[in-house]
């Protein structure tokens, strides 16, 4: 199951936080402006230490998580530690019996994806399934990562903040190009063009790719 819960945050907070579209500080004129369409390097920098300020705040200290995915793990639900989708379904069988048609597919190698047919029994038709560690392995990194944080999500969150921030590097689309560089100028278009950018690198990086950073 994908965790969006950074996803989420990281782009509603680069929205808000993209200098000259709500707020600008400092301002070019004032120590804050609203609404210019305009940036500058001390505001980019200013805005990027408040982003990680909060983005810190909200996935490391709080920990907000939203999972979308087929399954989610209940304390009923019947767990099967195997090393193939052969030898799991061949436990799904025995188990059947017994009553147990929820399944939580538990493996001991890298995360990869299975498909498992489970249209036999109650209420279940074909799915997708993701593969976790055992449940012993699962207990002990959980106590691991109680005490250390997943610094990924902020460091490339920050690190994207800064380096598509309109204006800085380049505008897409520019003011009065289609592709502008170093202008220090933004627009409603490029904000929403640099957000879908922004949105789908971090989601490669975080989702997809699922690199974690922990420390402690």
């Amino acid at each position: 199951m994908a965790d969006w819960g950074p996803v989420f945050i990281a782009v509603v907070l680069f929205i808000l936080l993209t200098p000259g579209l709500l707020i600008q500080l400092p301002g070019n004129n004032r120590v804050v402006e609203f609404g210019t369409f305009q940036t500058s390097g001390a505001s980019i920098m200013i805005h990027a230490i408040i982003y990680f300020a909060l983005v810190s705040i909200f996935l490391v200290a709080i920990g907000v998580h939203m999972y979308v995915g087929t399954f989610t793990l209940m304390p009923n639900w019947l767990i099967i530690d195997c090393n193939t989708v052969n030898s799991a379904l061949a436990s799904l069988e025995r188990e059947k019996e017994r009553g147990a048609y929820q399944l939580y597919f538990s493996h001991r190698g890298a995360n990869l994806n299975y498909t498992l047919n489970l249209s036999r029994l109650p209420h279940y038709t074909t799915t997708t399934s993701r593969a976790f560690p055992t449940v012993r392995e699962r207990k002990k990194r959980e106590k691991v990562r109680e005490r250390m944080g997943d610094w990924a999500p902020v460091v490339f969150g920050l690190v994207l903040f800064v380096l598509l921030s309109p204006g800085l590097l380049f505008t897409l689309p520019g003011n009065d190009k289609r592709v502008e560089f170093g202008t220090f100028a933004t627009s409603g278009r490029a904000v929403f063009v640099h957000t879908l950018l922004f949105f789908g690198l971090y989601s490669l990086f975080v989702v997809a790719l699922d690199i974690h950073f922990y420390t402690g």
